[in-house]
């Protein structure tokens, strides 16, 4: 599966933009739980055939004076600014926060929905090495099964008021507005195609 990741925050945003979802099942019943210790990235393809492609793998460390920028060959339009009901589980990796009624977001003329966030402590991908104290993905589908992932990174800092929200709000259901989440400055960021 395929992903297009864009990164921009404070820091950068992270997207993800990507091909059909597909359920991902254990090549080796032994090991049932992937993790970045125990059973890290070397592992993965023990978990999932799909992990021993070494195709477009995700994450990646994003070289900032590798990259190209873009002009005009990506059009990004997002509305999140909808605040909605959402309930939030503890997955046993992330943080899930499931969205009842997402916003949108238009890549390249194809819309998405958004359908979930999440949360990794610290972040997956890294940025020139620097890895962050937290990565948040905000899961979008389109209506023929694409994923666009947009991922946020997160430094260490005072209390965010929606983050707090979350955490308060695991095994319940939360009001939100996932807007609250993204960095004001949206027009920086890195994109790239990669693995789910």
């Amino acid at each position: 599966m395929r992903k297009t990741l864009l990164a921009l925050s404070a820091a950068a945003l992270l997207f993800i933009s990507a091909g059909h979802a597909e359920e991902v099942h254990s090549a080796n019943p032994a090991v049932s739980h992937w993790d970045y210790e125990t059973h890290g990235p070397s592992c993965w393809g023990d978990f999932a055939q799909e992990c021993q492609k070494g195709h477009l793998q995700s994450p990646i460390n994003i070289v900032s004076k590798k990259s190209k920028r873009l002009k005009g060959s990506l059009r990004l339009k997002m509305n999140e600014d909808r605040h909605t009901t959402a309930d939030v589980v503890d997955n046993g990796h992330a943080i899930q926060v499931n969205v009842k009624d997402g916003g949108k977001l238009v890549l390249d003329g194809r819309e998405y929905t958004l359908v979930q966030f999440h949360f990794h402590g610290h972040s997956e991908h890294t940025i020139d090495g620097k890895q962050y104290a937290l990565e948040g993905h905000l899961v979008h589908k389109s209506a023929d099964g694409h994923l666009a992932v947009v991922g946020v990174m997160f430094n260490e800092g005072e209390n965010n008021p929606v983050l707090d929200n979350v955490l308060g709000g695991i095994g319940r259901t939360i009001r939100i507005d996932p807007q609250d989440l993204l960095p004001h400055d949206k027009k920086h960021y890195y994109h790239y195609v990669g693995s789910l």
